[in-house]
C-alpha cells in the first residue's frame, strides 16, 4: 500500500504566504497550514493568524525550535541574523519544519510570485519533499495576491502600516524607516531580553534613528 502522502503550506505572517493558503484551501482540502515560531514576532503576526484560520477552517500549526531566540542570540555572541549569517533560519525554521516532517512523502507549496523570479523560498534538499510553486504556476503576481486577500475579506495584516514586509521582529532586510517603526510603535514591541534591547538600540544609532525613538526601546 503506498505511503499517504502530506501536503503542506507555510505560513510567514505576510500577505503572499497567507494568500497562498487561501488560494489552496478548496484546490487541496487535506493541506496541512504551519507556522515557524521564532518567540520574537510581532502581536499583529499572531493576531493575522488567528483571523487567517476562521478563513481557512483548519487550524495552523505552530513550530518552535527546541531552543528560543534568546539562546541562539547567545550562540552566536550577540550577532542578530544576517544577509551573511541567517542562523534564524536554520535553526528556528528549516530544522524544526524537517522535524516535523519526518521521512514521509510530503509536498511543500511555497509562495513565491509569478513576478518574483529572483526570489528563493524554502525547497528542502530531503528526497522526500517535493516544492511547488503554485503562484508561478497559475500566472498570479502582487495584484493577483492583493485581490486573493481581499475577496477573502481578510485584507492586509495590521503591521504593514509601518512596515512593508514580514518576518520577525529582527529581520535584517528591514529599512531604517521600519527599524524606527518597529521600535516607536507600542503596539508592536514584544517581549525581549536585556541584551537583544541593547543590540537593537545599537542598530537605531548606526542608522541615524532618532534619540526620541531610542527612548521608548
Amino acid at each position: 500500500m503506498a505511503e499517504r502522502v502530506r501536503h503542506i503550506c507555510g505560513i510567514s505572517g505576510g500577505k503572499d504566504s497567507s494568500a497562498l493558503a487561501v488560494y489552496l484551501r478548496h484546490t487541496v482540502p487535506d493541506m496541512e497550514y504551519f507556522f515557524c515560531d521564532t518567540g520574537a514576532e510581532l502581536p499583529e503576526t499572531y493576531e493575522y493568524l488567528t483571523r487567517l484560520e476562521v478563513i481557512l477552517g483548519r487550524p495552523i500549526v505552530r513550530l518552535n525550535s527546541s531552543r528560543g531566540f534568546d539562546h541562539w542570540f547567545e550562540v552566536f555572541r550577540g550577532a542578530l541574523p544576517s544577509p551573511q549569517m541567517r542562523w534564524c533560519t536554520k535553526n528556528m525554521k528549516i530544522k524544526p519544519i524537517e522535524e516535523w516532517i519526518g521521512d514521509a512523502p510530503a509536498v511543500s507549496y511555497v509562495a513565491i510570485r509569478a513576478d518574483e523570479s529572483n526570489r528563493k523560498g524554502y525547497i528542502s534538499t530531503k528526497p522526500n519533499i517535493e516544492t511547488r510553486f503554485p503562484f508561478v504556476e497559475d500566472g498570479i503576481d502582487h495584484d493577483g495576491v492583493m485581490k486573493i486577500l481581499d475577496d477573502a475579506g481578510i485584507g492586509l495584516p495590521a503591521y504593514y502600516e509601518w512596515r512593508t514586509r514580514s518576518g520577525c521582529y529582527f529581520w535584517f532586510a528591514h529599512s531604517a524607516h521600519t527599524v524606527q517603526g518597529k521600535v516607536a510603535s507600542s503596539s508592536s514591541r514584544v517581549s525581549l531580553s536585556t541584551s537583544i534591547r541593547g543590540r537593537l538600540a545599537l542598530i537605531c544609532r548606526e542608522r541615524a534613528i532618532t534619540a526620541s525613538c531610542l527612548a521608548k526601546i
